[in-house]
């Protein structure tokens, strides 16, 4: 090919060591351990490789993962593509506006109507369960969360939890002012905040022998 231009990224070429998918795993792991309480663990959602290592960190320490809604219905949709089935874990089924799912004996129908139609599949799955589960077991369960579901902890009510940051910093004003908000959720609830992640960006020595291999 002999190119003559090569364009790279560089967006850790300051920094000569890069921190593995198999570190994350063994810190997330490290912390669930030693957790008493609920787990909660911030990551992208659509990062497979991350997903799934929140779940062998999960069944590592004899928890169940638990996702959120939307992560449910990409696992179902990968289908056989998915790093695991999506009966192996629990679905969280948030309240929403009307909040007629933690009510007894209400119609099924309005329950449905208070949810889209892509979520309502899930309701009824025998893997789906309540946040008044996760009350009842805290230290069963390690818990998909994130700052647009945040406010699901009011019903959590949370006691010795601790919050897995395993996602990138903030690099923008919105998402500084987001993080500020989320750190102010977990001191109310008194939750221990921690941080987990490999950005995949190659540092400065790993670009280099790229850039050497390529010429």
């Amino acid at each position: 090919v002999k190119p003559k231009w090569l364009l790279t990224e560089g967006t850790r070429i300051n920094q000569t060591k890069g921190s593995t998918e198999l570190q994350v795993k063994k810190k997330i792991s490290r912390l669930i351990k030693n957790s008493k309480g609920l787990v909660f663990i911030e990551h992208p959602i659509r990062d497979m490789d991350r997903v799934k290592t929140v779940y062998d960190a999960s069944k590592e320490n004899n928890r169940v993962f638990v996702v959120n809604l939307k992560l449910a219905y990409l696992i179902n949709a990968l289908g056989e593509l998915a790093p695991f089935k999506l009966s192996d874990v629990k679905i969280l089924i948030p309240p929403k506006s009307w909040g007629l799912i933690h009510k007894e004996n209400i119609d099924p129908c309005l329950i449905d109507a208070d949810y889209s139609e892509w979520e309502r599949s899930f309701i009824k799955m025998p893997n789906a369960i309540k946040s008044s589960e996760l009350v009842a077991n805290p230290s069963h369960y390690v818990v998909c969360m994130n700052m647009f579901e945040i406010g699901n902890l009011i019903d959590i009510k949370p006691s010795n939890a601790i919050w897995i940051k395993s996602s990138c910093e903030p690099f923008c004003e919105e998402m500084e002012i987001d993080e500020e908000i989320k750190v102010n959720w977990l001191k109310h609830f008194k939750i221990k905040h921690y941080h987990a992640h490999a950005s995949g960006h190659a540092p400065g020595p790993e670009i280099r022998r790229l850039v050497k291999t390529i010429n």
